[in-house]
């Protein structure tokens, strides 16, 4: 079929894009297919950065992004994917890397067609991901159980990023005040059911307040929703927070942790302009954006954004709500509205990313949803299926919110879980390609919770 080892299938082959052909022309014969079929044809085939796959997996070429798809029941563990194809994709029957950060389900379907395998979601609804308490991974020790113990590695304002590179939510925190001295980072492998530490605790400092501790890694601390994973660097940024010792409060510190390497850094960062400041509360709503590969980040009077690579802060914009606004939120980039929306405390508001509207914010209303808009650091994530963010603050409903139409929709859905934390959700509740599924982590003596929406 084609020519060489270079071949299209389904029906409509015959569609394909002419830089397909132009490609096959440039690089020697690789087992490798552009996939055009009833279900990809609105997607075209064009070159991709990645030029062959590794360990017999075959290269699919699907609107500028490399899919290297693995013969049934073999592939890469989780997380090794290689690096110029670091995610992860597994269906029933399919697993795939690719270096598209955000895999269309159109694509995977594209995918599964061609394979001939079945590769749906199971059944919409929430579940429990069974074995997977926190609480049976946290250490026994009592130098750093503090006043309220390993209770707090979650309800003590913790925040959690998913780890898109390994399939993993990472969970750190609980330290504010004296309620845990232990900074051990926690992980849940989302495919593997599976709770490990994915650091060791340091030896504490309970005395005194402290950022950096004598091992050179950084104090254990209240996160809220300071955290962030920067896909493209393989890192997890933190800002700030509340540390642990009575009366500490906030150092405005950032640190970095290599979520491959398990290592600690800290950063030198710096404000631009130097006149502005981060608060001084140490608490904020932050969020990767994958298109400018910036931390966005609301300290609750202004507008930030992080560059990783230069370790500044630079100031985008000051809130127009007078006397900025409550700490109690999170926020989330809206990837296909361009918008970085924050809701919580009675309050929902978004601000304009898109080129030349200067960072400019608005009230929204999310008439129906007064729950979410009403609860303390809801969970919130991107469905990159929808295009929309979905907002959890308790039960078995969620939110979909519509931040350019300025609309909610309630969803109830069977079997979900309690109440949230009194503490708030803040970042352990994310989207996961792999499952197309959200996990949310509601309380270290819990099993994770896993929420399909389709």
């Amino acid at each position: 079929m084609g020519t060489g080892n270079l071949w299209c299938v389904g029906i409509g082959a015959a569609a394909v894009d002419s830089r397909a052909r132009r490609r096959s022309s440039r690089h020697p014969p690789i087992a490798s297919a552009c996939v055009v079929t009833l279900v990809s044809l609105a997607l075209g085939c064009d070159d991709a950065a990645v030029e062959s796959c590794s360990d017999g997996a075959a290269l699919h070429v699907i609107d500028g992004h490399a899919y290297c798809v693995y013969a049934a029941g073999t592939g890469p563990d989780r997380g090794m994917c290689p690096t110029e194809a670091p995610t992860l994709v597994m269906r029933r029957g399919l697993t795939v890397c690719t270096d598209d950060p955000g895999p269309t389900p159109t694509a995977i379907a594209s995918l599964c067609m061609e394979r001939g395998v079945v590769c749906a979601s199971e059944a919409a609804g929430w579940s429990r991901l069974a074995g997977t308490e926190l609480l049976d991974v946290c250490p026994a020790r009592e130098d750093l159980h503090g006043v309220v113990g390993c209770e707090a590695v979650v309800s003590g304002w913790s925040g959690g990023i998913a780890d898109t590179r390994h399939d993993r939510m990472l969970v750190w925190g609980g330290g504010g005040g004296s309620n845990y001295f232990g900074n051990e980072v926690y992980a849940l492998d989302v495919g593997a059911a599976t709770v490990s530490r994915l650091t060791e605790p340091s030896d504490p400092v309970t005395d005194a307040c402290v950022s950096v501790l004598p091992d050179g890694r950084p104090q254990s601390r209240a996160t809220y929703d300071n955290l962030a994973f920067v896909e493209h660097a393989g890192l997890m940024v933190a800002w700030s927070g509340q540390n642990a010792g009575m009366d500490c409060g906030a150092l405005g510190d950032t640190w970095t942790l290599d979520v491959t390497t398990r290592e600690w850094a800290r950063v030198e960062a710096r404000v631009d302009p130097a006149r502005r400041s981060l608060s001084t509360e140490g608490i904020a709503a932050s969020d990767y954006d994958p298109l400018t590969r910036l931390v966005f980040l609301h300290d609750t009077y202004a507008f930030f954004a992080f560059e990783l690579e230069t370790g500044t802060y630079r100031f985008l914009a000051d809130s127009n709500v007078g006397g900025g606004i409550s700490y109690a939120f999170v926020g989330r980039v809206d990837l296909a509205a361009r918008r970085f929306v924050v809701i919580g405390d009675g309050l929902a508001r978004s601000i304009d990313l898109t080129e030349g509207a200067d960072y400019a914010e608005a009230d929204l209303a999310l008439t129906g949803c007064p729950e979410l808009v009403g609860s303390n650091y809801p969970g919130l994530a991107y469905d990159p299926v929808e295009q929309k963010l979905v907002g959890w603050a308790g039960g078995s409903t969620v939110y979909v919110v519509d931040a350019v139409a300025d609309t909610c929709e309630r969803r109830t859905l069977d079997g979900g879980p309690d109440e949230p934390q009194a503490n708030g959700t803040n970042g352990r509740f994310r989207y996961f390609t792999s499952l197309d599924a959200f996990v949310l982590i509601n309380a270290i003596d819990e099993d994770a919770w896993v929420l399909r929406l389709r």
